[in-house]
């Protein structure tokens, strides 16, 4: 399969020509390019009035590995059904994990740390955790001490302020 720019912008472009399932089955196709040029359609299939290609559209977001990919999956969180919303922190956590292994640690960081401070359970609060983990930034100082105080997380974060407290020393900030 070629992967050149423009076949990436032929399939954009057919995209919402063809029929539902090959709409369905051409998203993760799509997102599979990491090419910035999907990210529009692969946000407007996950706001698509059909379940099926929305929640395809929002899987897609976390697996192309996009950091434009962000705000839309946090905007489904805000509006979207439970359905959609549990399949866009799924999502969000892959393109943490995605972003990590490339080494955009504050990018990855910055998902973990928004979604600790939305989620209400301890499970996603312990996954956000271990992100920040292996991902540490100093903006995760105060989320990682406030997980400190929660005795079913509080061995996870002694591991997360390890690694915080060594960014915090590189950038200057030792004293917190």
């Amino acid at each position: 399969m070629h992967k050149g720019p423009a076949v990436t912008r032929h399939l954009v472009a057919k995209l919402s020509d063809l029929d539902l399932p090959t709409q369905i089955a051409l998203l993760p196709v799509l997102a599979s390019r990491s090419d910035e040029q999907t990210i529009p359609a692969l946000v407007t299939a996950s706001k698509s009035m059909d379940a099926n290609l929305r929640l395809t559209g929002i899987k897609a977001l976390g697996s192309a590995g996009l950091a434009s990919g962000v705000v839309p999956l946090f905007e489904v969180i805000q509006q979207g059904s439970d359905e959609d919303k549990n399949a866009a922190r799924e999502s969000l956590f892959q393109l943490g994990d995605m972003l990590t292994a490339r080494g955009a640690k504050g990018e990855a960081a910055g998902i973990y740390i928004k979604i600790w401070g939305m989620a209400q359970d301890a499970a996603l609060k312990a996954r956000a955790l271990q992100g920040l983990t292996n991902a540490p930034v100093s903006e995760g100082f105060d989320m990682a001490m406030a997980a400190a105080e929660d005795p079913g997380l509080r061995d996870q974060a002694i591991s997360a302020l390890q690694g915080v407290a060594g960014a915090l020393v590189a950038a200057g900030q030792g004293d917190k």
